[in-house]
């Protein structure tokens, strides 16, 4: 019994130290777990500080690149535009008689003065973009009138070739003419420079989908290499051979016309295939009263100052006064859009003025609700029937 005792407790003495030893041991290596911890904590922070500080610093080099680049293009502009004009008086034989060979390197040297002009442009509207400093002017535009109205100013420039275009349904978007127009020239002008002169072929086609209006530039040119149709979006990216004989441009060009049709909801794409053409496919939202007006509101709240509490301000203006005129019977949609450009040339600068239907003209301004009654009195001294024009305001 004694014996058994005595090595019952030799047993628990050696199960107690082997605990001990064990519990030792974790407390031991939960310190050095927590002190691993704590290390690697601090240097996680400290990783995380200097990659903040870096991006940081990127973003304050790509703000003095953007400056940069606008204000060196910027100060470009001014001397080139003095340039083309006295270009222009030399090639009109203004300043005195010119050889047929100085015409010819006259004319070499005012192109490559509309190539500069134009990468400068692209360049200034790119750093805009960049920056979130572009700001579109939008309004109801007819992508069927402003086809043609483009095709008839690129007249000389088409020569011999085909250039028609195919509308299918009314092409009504919401966006800004300039900049649209800016995206169809640069695709036309690129079909153009692409397009054979005998034989050659562009189609624009309109049509609606769903909920947008879909432009399609077709060529039957030589096409695009499937390993170069990813680049063609790309800035500075020049795609097809350089043999010297085909036409190249700035690398912009199609960059910013990306840009600009992402900037109005819009998608743009190409397919292309070797030796039979390319196609370059717009998508736009297609225009609706509903659809200006939530985006015209969405447009200032992101761009109003903290120091306003990003407060719009909305006047309704009842245009029922200019529908009741003579001879509008017969078009009341133009009635109303007339009634909305009085308006615009009585409201500020940078005031979003909207027809909607069947009798409204809306403007939307950053202005608090004191700002709204301003602009209702000097609306009403202003406008051709301002004291018979019922008035309505809201701030948000």
């Amino acid at each position: 019994v004694i014996v058994s005792v005595i090595v019952a407790v030799i047993l628990l003495a050696v199960l107690l130290v082997g605990w001990g030893v064990v519990f030792w041991m974790m407390r031991r290596k939960t310190k050095t777990l927590n002190e691993l911890n704590q290390s690697l904590d601090q240097r996680v922070m400290e990783q995380t500080r200097t990659l903040q500080e870096s991006n940081q610093r990127l973003k304050e080099l790509a703000t003095v690149k953007d400056e940069f680049v606008a204000k060196v293009s910027h100060e470009l502009r001014t001397p080139l535009t003095s340039i083309k004009e006295g270009m222009s008086l030399l090639l009109d034989a203004a300043l005195g008689p010119i050889s047929p060979e100085q015409q010819d390197f006259l004319k070499t040297m005012d192109q490559d003065i509309d190539r500069l002009t134009e990468l400068i442009n692209n360049l200034l509207d790119l750093s805009k973009i960049e920056a979130g400093r572009m700001r579109l002017h939008r309004q109801r535009l007819d992508l069927g009138q402003l086809v043609n109205s483009l095709l008839q100013s690129f007249q000389p420039l088409i020569g011999r070739r085909t250039v028609r275009a195919e509308v299918s349904a009314e092409p009504l978007v919401f966006a800004d003419t300039h900049r649209i127009r800016q995206v169809l020239a640069n695709l036309l002008s690129n079909a153009l420079k692409f397009t054979p002169v005998d034989g050659g072929t562009i189609v624009f086609r309109l049509d609606r989908t769903d909920h947008n209006v879909r432009l399609s530039v077709q060529d039957n040119g030589p096409g695009i290499t499937p390993e170069d149709v990813p680049k063609l979006f790309q800035k500075f990216s020049q795609v097809g051979p350089r043999d010297g004989l085909t036409p190249r441009g700035t690398g912009l060009g199609l960059a910013v016309c990306k840009e600009l049709t992402e900037l109005h909801g819009g998608q743009i794409s190409v397919v292309s295939e070797v030796g039979r053409g390319t196609t370059f496919t717009m998508f736009l939202p297609a225009y609706s009263d509903a659809f200006a007006l939530s985006e015209s509101f969405r447009e200032l709240k992101e761009t109003a100052a903290p120091d306003d509490g990003n407060a719009v301000g909305l006047v309704a203006i009842d245009a029922s006064v200019y529908l009741a005129e003579p001879d509008v019977a017969s078009d009341p949609r133009q009635a109303l859009e007339q009634a909305a450009e009085e308006v615009r040339r009585s409201v500020h600068r940078g005031d979003i003025v909207l027809p909607i239907e069947p009798k409204w003209v809306i403007v939307l301004a950053h202005i608090d609700r004191s700002g709204c009654e301003a602009m209702m009195t000097r609306l009403r001294g202003s406008l051709r029937h301002g004291d018979a024009t019922p008035f309505g305001a809201a701030v948000h």
